[in-house]
């Protein structure tokens, strides 16, 4: 094959690479290597977090909600001991928890995960520490309980949950790392299919028509484990878990509406989804559309 040959198949296919393509709703391969591998700072061309929005919006959130209890029982009582196994006491535990049993109390954060997740990304977050087997709040946690939790808070959290908290945490499916990976295209997925309420299944199918590698992942993961759940049916329910229920849902980006008359199974494969306020005051996207009509204006004008 001849040099000059080479480099227009090279050319072509390097080009190709910035198509955008259906199975990735406008997104080009290039955004989604992108997506998957590149640090949240450098994504601004398909994906921006704005701090700049009404702070009472905050208040849709179950995280901000739990995460403002424990900084300030941790402020008014300056430091809490922490149990001989190096857990919160139980009171800000049970505070804290959701228990699905009404009435129901639990002893130590081992039986209330929620609440052991939580603490870790407050942590995490640099708000509270532990030293010398007592919790209190750090300097920058003390701040946030004398002036309040401010919008810049929570998308320190955010940032923090989608990048570096394990997903995968306490929920017994197979990790499937890709899912976590891929957060930033299940966001756009939601900013482009869940305006308005939307099968959650739907948005599932969408994900795996992305990312079929996904049901490879899974399979592997399930036969090491000897489950027989499908691949498509497992990868459902690890999404609805980590993605829309311990995430979106959690820091209200979106509700996670279910038929509380249906069985545990059927309420969640029935599920609808759709993105809140604060999701749209906190996110901006790139949009396919716009992107089009500029290369159609460009084209009427000579070169």
């Amino acid at each position: 094959m001849a040099e000059r040959d080479r480099d227009k198949i090279e050319f072509f296919e390097s080009l190709a690479n910035y198509q955008p393509l259906d199975d990735f709703l406008g997104l080009s391969p290039d955004q989604m290597h992108q997506i998957l591998y590149f640090p949240l700072d450098e994504l601004k061309n398909i994906i921006w977090f704005n701090d700049g929005f009404d702070p009472t919006l905050l208040e849709q959130a179950p995280v901000v909600t739990k995460t403002k209890l424990l900084i300030k029982f941790l402020g008014d009582l300056g430091k809490a001991k922490a149990t001989k196994n190096s857990y919160l006491p139980k009171k800000i535990v049970n505070i804290l928890h959701e228990s699905p049993m009404e009435n129901h109390t639990v002893q130590t954060e081992e039986n209330a995960l929620d609440v052991l997740a939580l603490r870790y990304a407050v942590t995490d977050c640099g708000w509270m520490k532990k030293k010398s087997g007592y919790f209190s709040l750090t300097k920058k946690g003390q701040h946030i309980f004398d002036k309040g939790f401010t919008t810049s808070d929570y998308l320190i959290l955010l940032k923090y949950w989608i990048k570096k908290y394990n997903w995968s945490f306490s929920d017994r499916f197979p990790l499937c790392p890709l899912i976590q990976k891929a957060s930033i295209f299940l966001l756009y997925l939601l900013n482009r299919k869940a305006a308005e309420l939307v099968p959650a299944q739907n948005f599932i199918q969408l994900f795996i028509r992305a990312f079929p590698t996904a049901l490879e992942e899974v399979s592997s993961e399930s036969l090491k484990f000897k489950l027989n759940t499908p691949p498509e049916e497992e990868i459902g329910w690890i999404i609805r878990i980590r993605f829309l229920q311990r995430f979106v849902k959690y820091f209200g980006l979106a509700d996670y509406i279910i038929d509380e008359k249906l069985s545990h199974f059927d309420r969640d494969e029935q599920a609808q989804i759709k993105t809140t306020e604060l999701f749209t005051a906190v996110f901006g996207f790139f949009s396919p559309e716009k992107v089009n009509l500029l290369r159609q204006v460009d084209t009427k004008f000579p070169h």
